[in-house]
């Protein structure tokens, strides 16, 4: 598979560059924040394999290949993931759906779009998040989830203060984030990170959301 084009504004190539494909398939390999993901994708990644985050942080984005979220689509995991993520950490099957809707309409993006959260540690995946919308756009969607059994550990605000450097640096302005209002400890993450309420909807799944801007 030939390498994907760098975006080239701003920041972006200071947080992303391309290292070639992974040592067991053809799927490209890229590195965040300078830490490499050593030659594997994230269908062939093993513990301690990856380092995604900056150095001093407990959690780490892992980026979803495309063939991961083909997986996940279906219901199904990867073995190399399965064994080492916590019960509800997987986005679901609507989510990587809507992840290779988004990769088709829009072709190749810059950075990768969809993650999972790893706790640095152990190497065990907590959660998930990624960017809903289409990344550098003046606004761009974020979703996140992470597993009850990680909650309250600062997972969630972590990937979130990720997914905002990377939109930034890519040239969005604004990222939103929509909330059920009962979803305490999300709100809690957004207000923490300096989100402010713009408004309320109906969404297409006719539940009530607040939304939640942050601007550059």
């Amino acid at each position: 598979m030939p390498a994907a084009p760098l975006h080239n504004k701003g920041k972006v190539s200071s947080l992303f560059a391309q290292l070639g494909n992974c040592v067991h398939c053809n799927f490209d390999v890229q590195y965040f924040f300078n830490q490499p993901l050593f030659g594997f994708c994230v269908s062939h990644a093993v513990p301690g394999s990856f380092a995604l985050g900056p150095t001093g942080v407990p959690f780490s984005l892992l980026p979803l290949s495309t063939l991961a979220l083909q997986w996940l689509e279906t219901s199904r995991v990867p073995e190399e993931l399965s064994s080492r993520a916590e019960s509800g950490a997987m986005p679901p099957a609507f989510v990587a759906a809507r992840a290779l809707k988004l990769e088709a309409e829009s072709g190749p993006q810059p950075v990768p779009t969809s993650y999972l959260i790893v706790r640095d540690e152990d190497s065990s995946i907590v959660g998930a998040c990624g960017f809903k919308t289409q990344l550098g756009a003046w606004r761009v969607e974020v979703g996140y989830g992470v597993a009850p059994s990680a909650q309250g550990h600062g997972a969630a605000t972590t990937a979130l203060k990720l997914l905002i450097e990377i939109a930034f640096v890519s040239g969005t302005v604004e990222v939103l984030a929509e909330i059920i209002p009962e979803n305490i400890p999300s709100l809690r993450v957004v207000q923490k990170l300096g989100f402010q309420q713009v408004g309320e909807r109906l969404d297409e799944d006719n539940e009530y959301v607040t939304q939640w801007v942050l601007r550059s």
